[in-house]
């Protein structure tokens, strides 16, 4: 039994280093390993680099939505400050479509104290032509004597 014992020691430690030497680098030759690893850092640098440019352009259209959300808040603002502007013309405008029957009535008013004043004008124009004709006929006898 003693010498079997040995063995089983013997054979566990071949086992033992066949699995080491299995999953071991050892078997794959260096320059392939530096190779992997470098191509593994350039792959890993260029996923950093890509990363970090979405992140800068996420940050740049995250500043355009901001500042096309102030343009639309300023727009906004405006937009209400012309609706209260027409709002109050309109309201302007019906008050002035309402002084139009009364604008019109003034005026007719106007043209009727125009045309009572235009006609005693002429009335007095008349007047003043008979007048005239009055004397120059009370006249006319006279320079014939």
């Amino acid at each position: 039994m003693k010498q079997e014992l040995p063995k089983f020691q013997d054979g566990a430690k071949r086992v033992k280093k066949a699995r080491v030497a299995k999953n071991s680098s050892s078997d794959i030759p260096a320059y392939y390993q530096v190779a992997f690893y470098m191509i593994t850092l350039l792959v890993v640098a260029k996923l950093s680099v890509t990363v970090y440019l979405q992140e800068q352009t996420i940050k740049e259209l995250n500043q355009q939505v901001s500042e096309s959300r102030e343009l639309i808040e300023k727009q906004h603002a405006s937009m209400l400050k012309i609706q209260s502007q027409i709002s109050g013309l309109e309201q302007s405008g019906a008050k002035s479509f309402a002084r139009i029957p009364q604008i019109e009535a003034d005026l007719k008013l106007i043209k009727d104290k125009n045309f009572r004043n235009l006609s005693s004008n002429n009335e007095l124009i008349i007047k003043a032509l008979h007048s005239i004709k009055d004397f120059k006929d009370s006249e006319a006898p006279q320079e014939g004597k």
